[in-house]
């Protein structure tokens, strides 16, 4: 059964002894330590509605292709998102840098008129980013700006609707490069130490699932004379899975050389590099999102 992988607890001391060993990524560490710590804080005291939800659907959901949960199904208490977004706004600062401003808009937006936030978030990031893409150019947010604070703010409410429907995930049924449970893009995936399957994780709600390990999650492309990979030298356990047809790349992390014990979260912040890398070469992903990172 999938599962989400590694606790609060073991993401704070993996991020705590990466930032020992990192100099070149202490602000981004010290900034999404943060931010984990308030995403945790916050799912702790949310309990998800699930009258919206038809449990005995899942596994027709599954032979559809269709996601568990949507943006008509799940309740949020925008209270607590408004106050994590206020949150994750003053905590990314420093990442910002020219992007700033944006930021204020942000703040302003939430001040004035969150309503129009509300009615974009849930639709902008489960199913149709138009919404949000709309709603970016008419406040003058950056679109980056508003998916990174969109996603990080909505990530521990659909965390908990994910915690009660991975139970109902079929591997022999979800073929899908998306996630089965919120229907998102995998943030990475790593290779099994014990059988070297490929396993998802969802960049949104942090589910894990299995996926063919010769095929590109995005555009579903098998051809491997369209699919390849690299890796730094001296770093062989991550490596990144590009797809020719698409044009989108994946990071991996391979368990059998290192094992385990570390969690995806952090493991995409210590491989930033990487991402820099495949889009010089002309790569994208829609999900890795960090101010123009």
């Amino acid at each position: 059964m999938p599962v989400a992988k590694h606790s609060y607890e073991q993401v704070a001391s993996q991020i705590s002894e990466l930032r020992e060993k990192r100099d070149d990524l202490q602000t981004i560490l010290e900034s999404f330590e943060d931010i984990f710590k308030e995403q945790y804080e916050t799912g702790q005291s949310f309990q998800p509605a699930l009258t919206g939800l038809d449990f005995t659907s899942c596994k027709k959901k599954h032979f559809d292709g269709v996601p568990f949960i949507n943006s008509k199904n799940v309740s949020i208490t925008w209270e607590r998102l408004d106050a994590l977004a206020k949150k994750i706004c003053d905590i990314t600062r420093p990442l910002a840098e020219s992007g700033e401003s944006e930021v204020e808009n942000f703040l302003k937006l939430l001040s004035e008129s969150p309503e129009r936030w509300h009615d974009a978030i849930l639709t902008g990031i489960l199913e149709d980013r138009s919404p949000l893409k709309e709603l970016a150019e008419s406040t003058h947010i950056g679109y980056d700006t508003l998916i990174f604070i969109s996603t990080q703010s909505l990530t521990p409410f659909i965390e908990k609707y994910a915690e009660r429907l991975r139970e109902y995930i079929d591997g022999n049924v979800w073929l899908k490069g998306s996630c089965p449970v919120c229907g998102s893009e995998p943030l990475m995936g790593r290779l099994e130490e014990e059988n070297g399957k490929r396993h998802l994780q969802c960049y949104l709600c942090r589910t894990n699932w299995e996926f063919a390990r010769l095929e590109c999650p995005f555009c579903d492309n098998n051809d491997l004379k369209k699919l390849r990979y690299f890796f730094d030298e001296d770093n062989k356990h991550h490596r990144v899975e590009l797809c020719d047809q698409c044009k989108s790349y994946i990071k991996i992390l391979d368990t059998r050389e290192v094992g385990d014990r570390f969690s995806l979260v952090v493991e995409n912040l210590a491989t930033l590099p990487l991402d820099v890398i495949a889009k010089r070469d002309g790569f994208t992903r829609d999900t890795n999102r960090l101010f123009g990172l």
